[in-house]
């Protein structure tokens, strides 16, 4: 059940990315993208990160002991903190984007018409746009390195 339950959240994510090219159409009846997106992303994670462990720890303690609940909820307590401290302490470290600029200053401005020689534009700056992300951004960005 978890894995038809895991191939039909895939094959839903995968869906989405025709949906989003239809529904970039300049029409009314237009989907929210982008929270469909958040949506799918976020699903995927509680998928990988408390399902999937929760069927693996039940599946391992079928018959090998007597409280099949306890040993489930202990070690999935474990992987809630891991899964926390990782997450929180990335977010925190990793959760700015900064995207490099380069920009030219002229110092002097020519017509179309007009016929200049020499460099006009010739000073140039490096520096860079930072800017905190979502969490929502954040998690869809691990879990695409994740892989």
């Amino acid at each position: 059940l978890v894995v038809i339950f895991g191939l039909t959240l895939a094959w839903m994510t995968m869906i989405l990315l025709p949906i989003d090219v239809w529904n970039s159409r300049p029409t009314d009846r237009g989907l929210d993208m982008d929270t469909c997106w958040q949506v799918a992303f976020v699903l995927i994670g509680l998928w990988i990160f408390l399902i999937i462990p929760c069927a693996t720890f039940y599946y391992e303690a079928d018959g090998a002991t007597d409280n099949v609940k306890c040993y489930v909820f202990r070690h999935m307590l474990f992987v809630i903190i891991v899964v926390g401290l990782l997450l929180g302490i990335g977010f925190g470290l990793l959760g700015t984007a900064s995207i490099p600029i380069q920009s030219i200053h002229c110092g002097v401005w020519l017509d179309g018409d007009s016929a200049g020689g020499g460099q006009v534009c010739s000073e140039k700056q490096e520096s860079s746009i930072s800017f905190q992300v979502s969490f929502q951004i954040f998690l869809t960005a691990l879990l695409g390195f994740i892989g």
